[in-house]
């Protein structure tokens, strides 16, 4: 399982069966997942960061202008 904060918004990525599956995190133990983005199976943890920020560049503001690998 990875966790991140994608421009101020709680991700988490979990790979499953040698796939990824991505969700929203609701800081309250709730997950809705993401189904409009397929994230390749082929990616590592390490790569994750960078390949969510290509699909989600939009999101960043001068608050949140990074993504941070959560612990």
């Amino acid at each position: 399982m990875a966790k991140f904060d994608v421009f101020g918004t709680t991700m988490i990525a979990i790979q499953h069966q040698d796939q990824w599956q991505l969700s929203i995190d609701s800081g309250l133990g709730l997950r809705r997942p993401v189904k409009d983005v397929v994230l390749p199976p082929s990616l590592d943890e390490n790569e994750l960061a960078q390949y969510l920020g290509d699909i989600y560049h939009e999101w960043a503001t001068d608050r949140h202008p990074h993504i941070v690998k959560l612990s």
